[in-house]
């Protein structure tokens, strides 16, 4: 398989965990091309997870051209896990920033704390798929379903 055809199916396969979890995710149809490239309307079973959507098809795209950049300017092929393990690891990234602009608008407005909070675990915390937050604490998923297959190349 082609490592952009990987990484969208894994791209796919995060957001499916997201949306719904604990059942498996079923790919019978899926997010297609115009969803993933274009900003096409998201299917109704994503609303709630639009941002993390945006979020993950710009860190999809973006791997897949550091990839394709590796393999024409430094002769390196990456192979289907560490592809994957690109997403992953931008995919923690972007949750990190997201967490400390809520932490920020936290200590900005202490009586919009719950709301804020909720606010994140509605994306980035919701079905524990990327995190679990424990009060103002986060526990980041390294080793969570989606991620699992990543922790042996770490």
């Amino acid at each position: 398989m082609h490592n952009a055809q990987r990484a969208s199916d894994y791209t796919k396969t995060i957001v499916g965990e997201l949306v719904n979890r604990p059942k498996p995710f079923q790919l019978a149809s899926p997010m297609q091309w115009k969803h993933a490239i274009f900003v096409a309307r998201v299917p109704r079973r994503f609303h709630g997870v639009e941002n993390i959507w945006s979020f993950f098809r710009g860190i999809t795209l973006w791997s897949i051209w550091t990839e394709c950049n590796n393999l024409i300017f430094n002769i390196v092929k990456w192979d289907g896990c560490r592809i994957q393990k690109a997403i992953a690891d931008a995919g923690l990234d972007y949750g990190r920033v997201a967490w400390r602009w809520c932490v920020k608008k936290i200590s900005q407005s202490p009586t919009f704390e719950q709301k804020n909070k909720e606010n994140f675990d509605k994306g980035w915390g919701r079905n524990h798929v990327i995190c679990v937050r424990e009060g103002r604490f986060i526990r980041w998923c390294y080793d969570g379903p989606v991620v699992a297959s990543l922790v042996r190349f770490l």
